[in-house]
């Protein structure tokens, strides 16, 4: 018997046909909807230029070889989710307009510029990621939040955007027993926790003084441009105009439908549309999206949740070409196996600061993510927890982290890769506090990062939490950068890093190899090769005579070339640059500036602006001395600024030192340098100490405290000794520390916690040598002249 297939159909719409028409050229249908409903597998929709205010929802499949497709004539066909307010305008005062509308109302646009909720403080229209926020005054804890500058107003009812505690994410509870300039109370409250097994008694997630938040949806707040309320029980929507005048019928649109597009089904594709304040939801198996542009997928509900947003559910669908932007929270969540995002651009995604990745593809399976161009998140740009055989490749990943704290470019926990590559990829310019470009938290194991090329990251580099087993890092180009590389260990937990491997990484900033908050030391840490700075140009191609020229440590996994041993770094001498990234898109965001690799090993003088304190043990001029080896006063030798600390008890000044004098600390006493700056900015520290002893536990070698949060959270910064839970004896060696932003330097102590006002905890007991406090980030050819000026002088390795 022989079956023959129907011949593929046709349809064409356009927004002046009829849903009474047969869809032909000559008499197109009104609707996408309506040719969805007719198509089988094979046959193909044509859709004209124009606006579509309606969901597409497909539940009927294509085939392997016979794919339902739908395409535009090549106009500007976009299907919306919001509908025009046609209802007149009523001027009330202070700007505000009103007008009566049913409900619910969750977003609101003036033409494609979305409005704000009205909220407090205000922030200005377009930055989905500015900054605008309130800070939590001390008193602040799971049930109240207390602030002297609360607004007037009845906010009661409201909701708080807070990010709570260690500010890893956003939280949105309402408020209740609003009392103006005093205090509020969360409703419900945060639930009370006394640590857990991974932080100890430490609530990472309570509530405390200095955390950001901001108010919204209450019409108190409604006093600023591109503002609006929705009464619900008056039915009662009022704005402001972002231009200030009277809206005309129709200039204002409410969003009304969740989706755009609701596909439950295989084999369905789609090029060439624009997805407006509506979400799209590929559920199935196969599908395509091409050349598309999805914006405002999802919309922030007064309650904080969100509506809509854009999913792939199912195996082996691709988007390529699309542009993804301005998500409130995920940008994209992935689920299933072999799906494939090539070619795209994502941005200004997440920007509620919430726990969601701007690509969310946690728990899925050979997903690839290859040659796009993302940026502009709240928390992680890609977010990969219990993903295997994940591919990121090719890829310009930056301005990651622009809300939150602790995230990364790319994130995962407590993830097997399963062989996992991370790779040629551009990640830069994350200058969130604690940013970090490439981020594998504790219990990560089996990745690939290489050939990597990282610069401008406020935090680390590269950052492998303990256990951190059987990775590899290599061929990376790492360069201005607050560290190379970072480990952080469990309270309670051994150091590991066996089986992973670090090598032929050009490493263009100062890192300490010794340090046990850089590597796991000792036979747990992992294999260090040919990790250090050489000179490339702007690109970061080896120039003539560097040090990275064919002086790799050999991997079985990247073969020599004819023999002849690979470069170290990211780049080979004589090779093209490459760029990664959308080909087709470009970027010109202010602020950013090109890459610039350049660095030339030794350049540069000793740097002396921004040098705030430079306290140093051997020089004898610097100190007025008591009875014996007791100090009245150690004095900094920063020209401009010889400001001199007072010596106490317990601190004395001793000899034998690679031949130099230095100051010793007995775990009793410290000292108080006092107020650099007040407002945030960025920082260096260099540190040189070691301990014959042990004593309590968390010891600061340094630490400032501007009365909010801990002292070991920003704007704040310290320096514990190694091992700090549990001291022991350490040896001489040099510490260092620095932000790009976001520091103040107060209430300064050296050799002691500054936390508490009055009174000063966790000394050290040990030895200092030498300080040097800068009130800026240096670049990475200075903080190498500042680190072998110590190394030298002191003696270390």
């Amino acid at each position: 018997m022989i079956t023959v297939s129907a011949a593929a159909a046709e349809y064409h719409v356009a927004t002046n046909g009829s849903d009474g028409n047969n869809g032909t050229r000559d008499k197109p249908l009104l609707t996408i909807q309506k040719a969805a409903d007719l198509m089988k597998a094979g046959d193909r929709c044509i859709v004209r230029a124009g606006t579509y205010r309606e969901t597409v929802t497909i539940r009927t499949s294509g085939a392997d070889e016979n794919l339902i497709t739908f395409t535009t004539d090549g106009g500007n066909v976009v299907i919306t989710g919001l509908d025009e307010v046609t209802s007149g305008w009523t001027a009330k005062e202070s700007g505000v307009y009103q007008t009566d509308v049913d409900g619910p109302v969750t977003q609101v646009f003036s033409g494609t510029t979305m409005l704000y909720l009205a909220r407090c403080p205000n922030a200005p229209l377009n930055d989905l990621m500015n900054r605008s926020w309130a800070t939590a005054g001390q008193g602040t804890d799971y049930d109240i939040l207390v602030d002297t500058n609360l607004p007037p107003g009845n906010w009661d009812g409201a909701t708080v955007f807070i990010w709570p505690g260690h500010r890893w994410y956003s939280k949105t509870p309402k408020t209740t027993g609003y009392q103006p300039g005093t205090s509020l109370r969360f409703d419900p409250p945060f639930q009370r926790s006394k640590g857990d097994a991974y932080h100890g008694t430490v609530d990472v997630h309570r509530p405390v003084a200095g955390n950001p938040y901001y108010l919204y949806n209450s019409a108190a707040g409604l006093d600023a441009p591109g503002e609006w309320f929705f009464n619900t029980q008056e039915r009662l929507l009022s704005l402001i105009p972002p231009d200030g005048k009277t809206p005309q019928r129709g200039s204002i649109e409410i969003r009304r439908r969740p989706l755009a597009l609701d596909i439950t089904a295989d084999h369905i594709s789609f090029t060439g549309f624009v997805f407006f304040a509506g979400g799209v939801q590929l559920k199935g198996n196969d599908n395509r999206l091409s050349s598309c542009e999805i914006l405002y997928p999802d919309s922030l509900m007064p309650n904080g949740s969100f509506s809509g947003g854009c999913s792939v559910q199912g195996d082996g669908t691709a988007l390529d070409h699309v542009r993804l932007a301005y998500a409130a929270g995920p940008g994209i969540t992935v689920r299933g196996n072999d799906n494939r995002i090539l070619q795209c651009v994502m941005h200004d995604l997440d920007y509620c600061g919430g726990y969601y990745g701007g690509v969310n593809v946690s728990g899925t399976t050979n997903t690839t993510i290859d040659a796009c161009t993302l940026y502009r998140t709240g928390r992680d740009i890609v977010l990969h927890h219990k993903a295997r055989g994940l591919r990121i490749t090719g890829c310009d990943i930056f301005l990651a982290t622009m809300l939150n704290n602790d995230s990364g470019a790319t994130y995962a926990w407590g993830t097997d890769g399963g062989g996992s590559i991370i790779a040629s990829n551009w990640v830069h310019d994350c200058l969130g506090e604690a940013a970090a470009g490439i981020y594998l938290d504790n219990f990560c194991s089996n990745f690939y990062m290489h050939h990597n090329i990282i610069w401008n990251i406020n935090g680390d580099a590269i950052r492998l939490n303990s256990d951190s087993l059987n990775n590899l890092v290599a061929f990376n180009t790492i360069k201005n950068v607050n560290r190379a590389f970072a480990t952080f260990t469990y309270t309670g937990r051994i150091p590991t890093m066996l089986g992973t491997r670090i090598v032929n990484n050009n490493v263009i900033t100062p890192y300490e190899q010794k340090d046990p908050s850089t590597f796991v030391q000792g036979e747990r840490g992992p294999l260090l090769r040919s990790n250090f700075d050489a000179a490339v140009d702007a690109a970061g191609v080896p120039v003539s005579g560097s040090a990275a020229i064919a002086a790799a440590f050999p991997l079985d996994e990247f073969p020599t070339f004819s023999g002849q041993p690979r470069d170290v770094g990211a780049m080979q001498s004589g090779g093209k640059p490459w760029r990664p990234g959308a080909s087709w898109w470009k970027t010109d965001i202010p602020g950013i500036k090109p890459m610039d690799l350049s660095y030339s090993p030794g350049a540069g003088g000793f740097p002396t602006s921004g040098l705030r304190l430079w306290l140093d043990g051997d020089h004898t001029d610097s100190f007025e001395m008591g009875f014996g080896t007791t100090i009245r006063t150690w004095k900094s030798r920063t020209a401009g600024d010889e400001r001199s600390l007072t010596g106490t008890d317990g601190i004395t000044r001793e000899s034998g030192w690679n031949g130099h004098f230095f100051v010793r600390f007995d775990g009793t006493s410290a000292v108080r340098a006092g107020t650099f700056r007040t407002e945030t900015g960025g920082y260096t520290l260099f540190v040189v100490a070691r301990s014959d002893g042990t004593g309590g536990q968390w010891q600061r070698l340094f630490s400032t405290w501007n009365g909010t949060m801990h002292d070991y959270q920003p704007p704040n910064c310290s320096l514990m000794r190694p091992d700090a839970q549990k001291p022991q004896p350490f040896p001489a060696r040099l510490f260092f520390s620095s932000a790009v932003i976001g520091r103040s330097l107060e209430a300064v102590v050296i050799g002691g916690q500054a936390e508490i006002k009055d009174k000063i905890t966790q000394c050290f007991n040990g030895d200092i040598a030498e300080i040097l406090l800068y009130d800026r980030s240096l670049s990475p050819t200075e903080k190498m002249t500042v680190q072998m000026y110590l190394k030298k002088k002191w003696g270390l390795e």
